[in-house]
């Protein structure tokens, strides 16, 4: 897809946002130096800058088999320091942000900003006081479940325990609350997420969720739960990764699992807490849980992959049920190259720009849609 003139002036002149990327891990995992365009993943300083990708919030995902080792608050830690270290190595071309306040001016600088985040809510170790220390880390939000259903909270692709927050996830959610850490209900299950919004005393994010209008898979969000997110004042942030974006592809990816499973179709898989089976769980196990393998039993499955069309339609779709005050990006990418159709890696997002001129959306829409809404949440919620 070209790029018109205009597209290229709206998304230079923006501050663009990732609200959910997974690149920590290849530094940290496959000891891959992000400050050089390395060619093996989605992004690296080099094309976040093509790419005027302004800020991205760099995920420090705990997989759930640290839980069992017992190294959950270890691997946290790696991964912050992680983040940290790219910085280090880098403090002419990034720079960790604390707030909305330090992404502006770190762009202003004409450097990139990250945030770090924290996937999966078992990284606290069902302690307040690690989650505390998580925030004077620089933690700005926490996912609170990834795949696994967890000492506190139920995920979407898990049984179910809690039936939702247990009484200590509340007292976790009204503890981010009062630090201003943003609670991110991504991945976690419908009642969850009820639980949440009926207690949150701020906005909440969804960092990397896609519409189950669209295809209903149990991380998907829907249509009610767009508009309770309106209401809170928070913000969706759509996500590009494939099972979520096309009902083709999940589709696909379970025949994948139950034929690495040895089974046949559908037959055995285990059920997630809202009925649906979750193809991603499987694979990841069988990669011992651990993240990086799981993606790549996910490349070489070698199925197509979406287009950027398939992505648009799920904003247009979250825009259209919450509103354009209330929609953002959130790829989920970073850690493997996913060749979405015209979005092969982050130094393309300028065709995203592109993408929205033509569907019409005016130039303050898109500016809130590529970052200005996430800003907002931000100092909404951090006070900063």
């Amino acid at each position: 897809m070209e790029v018109s003139r205009e597209a290229r002036r709206i998304h230079a002149s923006s501050i663009v946002i990732d609200t959910h990327v997974d690149t920590v891990v290849r530094w940290i995992d496959l000891d891959e130096d992000l400050g050089v365009e390395t060619g093996n993943g989605y992004m690296d300083l080099p094309l976040m800058k093509r790419g005027n990708l302004t800020a991205s919030f760099f995920a420090c995902c705990v997989g759930f088999h640290h839980v069992a080792e017992g190294t959950a608050i270890r691997r946290a830690l790696d991964m912050i320091d992680g983040v940290k270290e790219i910085c280090r190595f880098y403090p002419d071309d990034v720079e960790v942000a604390l707030g909305a306040s330090d992404v502006r001016r770190i762009a202003a600088a004409g450097k990139l900003a990250v945030i770090i985040a924290i996937e999966g809510g078992h990284a606290i170790d069902d302690d307040l006081r690690v989650l505390r220390q998580y925030f004077d880390l620089g933690v700005r939000y926490l996912s609170l479940t990834h795949f696994n259903t967890h000492g506190w909270a139920d995920s979407a692709t898990d049984v179910v325990r809690h039936d939702g927050l247990s009484p200590f996830g509340r007292d976790v959610v009204a503890e981010m609350n009062r630090m201003g850490m943003m609670v991110d209900v991504s991945h976690a299950s419908d009642k969850v997420f009820q639980d949440v919004i009926e207690m949150t005393s701020a906005p909440v994010m969804a960092s990397h969720s896609s519409m189950r209008a669209l295809v209903d898979h149990p991380r998907n969000m829907s249509d009610d739960m767009l508009r309770a997110v309106a209401d809170n004042g928070g913000i969706v942030c759509v996500t590009a990764w494939p099972e979520y974006i096309s009902r083709n592809y999940w589709q696909r990816l379970e025949d994948v699992a139950d034929r690495r499973a040895g089974r046949g179709a559908g037959a055995n898989r285990r059920q997630s807490a809202s009925g649906s089976t979750s193809a991603i769980s499987d694979l990841m196990a069988m990669a011992g849980g651990d993240r990086t393998g799981g993606y790549n039993v996910l490349v070489d499955a070698e199925i197509p992959f979406p287009s950027l069309d398939d992505l648009l339609a799920h904003i247009d779709h979250a825009i259209g049920v919450a509103g354009v005050d209330h929609v953002g990006i959130g790829t989920d990418h970073g850690a493997v190259r996913f060749d979405l159709v015209d979005l092969e890696d982050c130094s393309r997002l300028p065709v995203l720009t592109e993408a929205l001129v033509r569907r019409g959306y005016c130039e303050d829409d898109i500016r809130k849609i590529l970052g200005e809404n996430v800003l907002r949440v931000m100092e909404d919620v951090i006070g900063c």
